[in-house]
Order: C-alpha cells, then sequence, then structure tokens
C-alpha cells in the first residue's frame, strides 16, 4: 500500500471513530467492518485500562455469547448496535479470552493507526476540550503579544514574563489581562502553583471597574494545602468560583505541578473543570446565585458579574505562578 493509500484509509478511520458512525452508515473502515468498541480495545493496548471507557452488553440471541462491545467514554450504549452487528468481521469477534482481546487490539493498531489516538485523546479529556476545532491560542509560549496589564492597555507589561513556554508572574506589576474581550466561550488553560501560592482565573472583566475583581467572577488557584485562605471555607479551593461555589471535590495536584482547568461559559451558565473533572456548575442571576451574593462580600458591588462580555484576566496575587497552553473557542452564534 502506498503513503498516500494508508494515509486515506487512516483519515477514514478517524473520522469514523471520532464520529461516532453507525452500522448502517458505517463503511468497511480500515479494511474490516468495526465500530468505536474496537477503538477502545486500541486504546487499552496503547494507553492503560483505567484511562478507557468500558461498556459490555451480551445479546441472549447471540449464537457467540462471550463476545462484548466495548465503548468509549460518554457514548450513549442506548444508541449502540449489539454485537453481532457492532463487530462483524469474523477476524474482529472478541470471545471470553484475555489473549483474543489484546490480539483483537493489535490488529486495530496495525489497521488503522490513528485509532488508538483518537480513542486515548477522548479517554484522557472525557470532554469537548479534545476537539482543536474553533480553538485559537491566546498565549504564544513566547512572548507577551495580546496581554496587558489591567487598566493599562497600550502600556509596556509589568511584572510578567514569559519563562520555557509559560507565562509566569515575575514581580510586581499587576493583574494580566487579555486584549480581547469575549462573551459566551470556552478556555482551556495550565496552571502551576508555588508552594503557598494564590492565583486566579478572571473571565468576562471590565476595565472601568478597580480592583480587576470587582467586575469579573474568579476561577480560584491556590495551593489548598499551604496557603492560608483554604481556612477561610471550600469556596476558596482551587476549582471554585471564588467566595461563592466551593468545587465538588478536592482534584488539584499539589504545588509545583501543571494543572489542566477548563471554563466553559454559555450566557448566564457557567462551569469549571479541573483535571478532567466538572467541579462547579452554575448560573449567574438565579435564585441560588442571588442567596449567595447576598451573603458575600461581593453584595455591595452592583458591577460584579454584570458584564456579559469581557477579558481573560490571570491574577498578580504576590506569589509564583505559571501559565501555559492558553487557548479559547468563541461560542457566540
Amino acid at each position: 500500500m502506498s503513503g498516500a493509500d494508508l494515509k486515506t484509509k487512516n483519515a477514514s478511520c478517524q473520522a469514523g471513530f471520532s464520529s461516532g458512525v453507525n452500522d448502517s452508515a458505517a463503511p468497511r473502515l480500515c479494511g474490516a467492518h468495526v465500530h468505536a468498541g474496537a477503538a477502545a480495545m486500541a486504546c487499552r493496548l496503547a494507553l492503560h485500562k483505567k484511562d478507557c471507557g468500558r461498556y459490555s452488553r451480551r445479546n441472549p440471541a447471540d449464537t457467540d455469547r462471550g463476545s462484548e462491545v466495548d465503548l468509549l467514554p460518554h457514548a450513549n450504549p442506548e444508541r449502540m448496535p449489539h454485537p453481532p452487528s457492532a463487530i462483524r468481521h469474523p477476524a474482529l469477534r472478541s470471545r471470553r479470552g484475555p489473549m483474543q482481546r489484546l490480539l483483537l487490539a493489535a490488529t486495530m493498531l496495525f489497521l488503522c493507526p490513528t485509532a488508538a489516538v483518537v480513542a486515548g485523546e477522548v479517554s484522557r479529556t472525557g470532554s469537548a476540550e479534545s476537539r482543536d476545532v474553533g480553538f485559537e491560542g491566546l498565549f504564544d509560549g513566547r512572548s507577551l503579544q495580546g496581554w496587558h496589564n489591567h487598566g493599562r492597555r497600550g502600556e509596556p507589561v509589568r511584572g510578567w514574563a514569559v519563562v520555557d513556554g509559560a507565562l509566569v508572574r515575575s514581580g510586581d506589576g499587576g493583574d494580566l489581562v487579555s486584549d480581547r474581550d469575549y462573551a459566551d466561550f470556552e478556555l482551556l488553560i495550565e496552571w502551576k502553583i508555588a508552594p503557598g501560592g494564590n492565583s486566579g482565573i478572571f473571565y468576562r472583566a471590565s476595565e472601568n471597574a478597580q480592583p480587576i475583581y470587582r467586575s469579573a467572577p474568579e476561577y480560584q488557584v491556590l495551593d489548598d494545602l499551604r496557603h492560608p485562605d483554604a481556612a477561610n471555607g471550600p469556596d476558596r479551593l482551587a476549582g471554585a468560583l471564588y467566595g461563592l461555589y466551593a468545587p465538588s471535590r478536592k482534584a488539584a495536584r499539589p504545588a509545583g505541578e501543571w494543572n489542566r482547568s477548563r471554563i466553559l461559559v454559555r450566557g448566564d451558565a457557567v462551569e469549571h473543570w479541573l483535571n478532567g473533572v466538572r467541579l462547579a456548575d452554575f448560573r449567574i442571576g438565579s435564585p441560588d446565585w442571588n442567596a449567595r451574593l447576598a451573603h458575600s462580600k461581593f453584595k455591595d458591588w452592583p458591577e460584579f458579574a454584570a458584564a456579559r462580555r469581557g477579558a481573560i484576566g490571570l491574577q498578580d496575587h504576590g506569589d509564583e505562578v505559571a501559565y501555559r497552553n492558553i487557548r479559547i473557542r468563541n461560542l457566540e452564534p
């Protein structure tokens, strides 16, 4: 097979697995009629079993009672075919033994090398953050282009530097904000806090209000184990909407290690994610929001969370912090 033919087959395979083709619509991808279950098997071989979702269904009417279908995480089992129609090729029929399952995965890797990559990416992230379509970089990893200190647009950036491909708080200078404003968006960002450190990620920040936290909700970035603010309540922990919504569980890695955050904002609906776990899910202006707001330090600030469009901000709280791989997807119609 020529390199061009192999590239075409791999592209078809990847498209089929990532779109969740059904039995009737699926062509003979990668030389055999397969479904997402085969990609999940390839994922297990390439990664680790715990990283790949698993769903098994046995059909009593099936003559091969040991056959199983393994689905990718978040696949809807009600829309998936039973084993006889999901995996038709005799070479791909899975039985009880682990050796046969290993051979199936190896077959998939040989026939479609990209399948394991697609499955692994979905499995590791467990969300839309694995799909790069529509995302743009907010930080090029080399310069401070696209950023300025809050309230000082057009002036040289102070207190922040680029170190080893990351935006690092390097001294007094104030909060750093994006040049562009965003309304509805999905933000992906990695951060690493120093031991005992405190910072935050602001969104929909207005430059007409000083300081930045008077207008912008804050995704808390904190060393939960060492910073004293952690003792002031669970709504101060990493991943919280600072002062209002506590994270549903602890998901932050230790200080000095990189964390992956995701902030999803659509209208009044907001989600906070950390390392693949959704920690907070709330609606600005809802009865629950208003009740919490009335008992917070924000209650006397009418500008707080009032803007429906604003900048992305990185907080200078006086501690060392680093941010990298900052990407955003505009979700406006």
